[in-house]
């Protein structure tokens, strides 16, 4: 009964070593996790044959068990090599990226001092490269994956800014509508609150139609017109309006017709 039993967990740790073996041979697939795991998993079949070599008396079983310590030796081998590889492909991955954030550092400083169809072709570019590397597994994703986040966003808000030009008027930190507003509520402050506190609440809201026009286009649509049909019914209107005219305007190609409708509002609202 005690042989069949050791059989069973010598058969046993077999089968998890197959599946180790299985696994590696994609190493492109496999990240720092997925290595954690597997030399955790080697470790505890490692233990356990060496328990059963204690245990038992049996030569043909002591010489499974020999086999056994000569294949999860050769895996860890093998996982070091695949370690080693991984790393390079991050090397690689790492100066890709390094690449496209230089891209965008570059655009966000010359914006308004390059011609549209190089920031076209750049913007293009970017998303293309972008939209290779994220099919691609990385070893280190922990690290990685954040710096992908990261340019997405900035991508994202670049896009925003080529599509709408309007939303710098909203940045309060350079010579724009918003900035030309908040100094007359900063100045009316003392004299008249009530009205200074109408003109910093009127930018804020622009700002959160903006923020919504940036949810349709890019994030959760469902979530955004959840909030989208929370809006007071009046502006609620005016934007549905916009919609309406967008549709029927045939020659425009509209990427997202809610956001350009809240965009179109925004810019009435600036021009006004």
């Amino acid at each position: 009964m005690g042989n069949k039993k050791t059989i069973f967990k010598i058969e046993d740790i077999y089968s998890k070593i197959n599946y180790i073996k299985k696994n590696l041979y994609n190493a492109k697939n496999l990240n720092v996790s997925d290595v954690l795991n597997y030399t955790d998993n080697l470790d505890q079949l490692s233990l356990t044959s060496i328990k059963i070599n204690d245990q038992s008396k049996n030569v043909f079983m002591k010489n499974s068990i020999k086999n056994i310590e000569e294949d999860i030796h050769k895996i860890f081998g093998t996982i070091e090599e695949i370690e080693s590889s991984r790393q390079i492909d991050d090397d690689e991955i790492l100066n890709r990226l390094h690449r496209l954030l230089y891209l965008e550092d570059y655009l966000e400083l010359r914006f308004f001092s390059i011609n549209s169809s190089e920031i076209e072709t750049i913007l293009a570019f970017i998303e293309d490269e972008l939209s290779d590397i994220s099919k691609e597994k990385a070893f280190n994703n922990f690290l990685i994956d954040p710096i992908i986040d990261e340019i997405k966003s900035k991508l994202q808000n670049l896009k925003f800014r080529f599509d709408f030009p309007i939303v710098e008027e909203l940045n309060e930190k350079k010579p724009s509508y918003a900035h030309r507003i908040l100094i007359e509520a900063c100045d009316l402050k003392s004299k008249d609150p009530e009205k200074s506190n109408i003109l910093i609440k009127k930018i804020d809201d622009l700002s959160d139609l903006v923020w919504l026009a940036k949810m349709f286009m890019y994030k959760d649509f469902d979530k955004a017109l959840h909030i989208f049909d929370k809006l007071d019914e009046r502006l609620k209107d005016k934007i549905k309006k916009n919609i309406w005219k967008i549709s029927g305007e045939q020659n425009r190609i509209i990427k997202n017709k809610y956001s350009s409708a809240l965009m179109e509002y925004v810019a009435e609202e600036i021009n006004a």
